[in-house]
């Protein structure tokens, strides 16, 4: 079983619906459906998100995450930072969030962290 399994474990004590798919490239897709939204700042209450534990996970860090290709701030915005891509897993277009952890910790860290990391993104709703 790989660590990223192991960690799956918790991260779904959060977010009951997350999943691991494996990629071609070694890589893991952590696909979290009905990840929560503040209402007051989306055009939704909830989101599918995506993100990648690379090859090297944990010591090489998740990076970006992308969710519903149509979401948008409750003004009909788009969020900043961000574009709508096909990204690298397939899947079709997602909306891709140019957004990176500063600090990170192989001893410490795991797929819970990075979901902590999307969920402060999203709470700000700029």
């Amino acid at each position: 079983m790989s660590l990223a399994n192991l960690h799956l474990e918790r991260l779904q004590k959060k977010f009951p619906k997350a999943e691991l798919i494996q990629l071609g490239d070694g890589s893991t897709l952590i696909k979290i459906a009905d990840f929560p939204l503040p209402e007051e700042k989306w055009d939704r209450q909830r989101t599918t998100a995506y993100f990648i534990a690379p090859v090297g996970y944990p010591m090489a860090p998740p990076d970006c995450f992308w969710t519903d290709p149509d979401l948008r701030l409750r003004t009909g915005a788009i969020p900043k930072g961000t574009g709508v891509q096909s990204p690298p897993f397939g899947q079709g277009p997602k909306l891709w969030f140019s957004w990176h952890t500063n600090s990170w910790s192989a001893n410490r860290d795991d797929l819970l962290t990075y979901a902590r990391i999307i969920q402060d993104r999203l709470d700000r709703g700029e």
